[in-house]
């Protein structure tokens, strides 16, 4: 799905998430961010879920549309 890969800022360590080498907005954090993250997985796991039915639905209702 993505790749993983380590940087570095103002000497800070840095989490870089690209959809590959050629990704010219890869997804960049440092320790903070990670941790929020962590500290609020669930919730965004629940949203992720939330939003890919929405995007079913709308898929759905555009393909029910065009028939």
């Amino acid at each position: 799905m993505g790749e993983i890969s380590f940087d570095e800022y103002k000497g800070r360590a840095m989490m870089v998430i690209s959809n590959g080498p050629n990704d010219k907005f890869p997804f960049k954090f440092g320790l903070k961010k990670a941790k929020m993250v962590v500290e609020h997985i669930e919730d965004i796991k629940k949203w992720v879920t939330e939003q890919e039915t929405q995007q079913a639905a709308l898929n759905a209702d555009s393909a029910e549309a065009s028939e």
